[in-house]
């Protein structure tokens, strides 16, 4: 398959667009609960509004239980200079990106990984759901 740049941007355009859709689920990852906005005042009942971020302590400990151990990979056909390539080309951002890669999944539903090789010749990648801070 040619990749090309139309092809790149027709995706990120098409991710774009649906992250207006999710953008209630990030809303309520960062504690922006909508009954913070539309609480109806009332002078028969107590009007106190107690919000506790459920979903951000449900994602990062789900994220913490899942990648408290380290990624390891294995090779199907015992092939050991694979697995070393990938621990020498991914030791640099590893652990970082699985967390951040799961947590974009759980908060989501699901995530993007965007794998490429920077002008320097470094493997890299970068993980979110609008890919709107990738910079090239």
């Amino acid at each position: 398959m040619n990749t090309n740049e139309n092809l790149i941007i027709e995706c990120l355009n098409e991710l774009n667009k649906n992250a207006l859709a999710k953008q209630k689920y990030k809303d309520y990852y960062e504690g922006n609960h909508s009954i913070l906005k539309s609480y109806q005042m009332q002078d028969s009942r107590s009007n106190m509004r107690l919000v506790f971020n459920f979903p951000r302590k449900f994602v990062d400990n789900e994220t913490g239980y899942i990648l408290g151990k380290p990624v390891n990979y294995i090779s199907k056909s015992d092939d050991s200079a694979i697995i070393y390539a990938i621990d020498k080309n991914t030791s640099h951002w590893d652990k970082e990106h699985n967390i951040n890669l799961r947590k974009q999944s759980e908060i989501y539903g699901e995530a993007y990984e965007l794998n490429y090789v920077k002008t320097e010749g470094e493997f890299s990648a970068n993980n979110t759901y609008t890919f709107e801070c990738l910079c090239f």
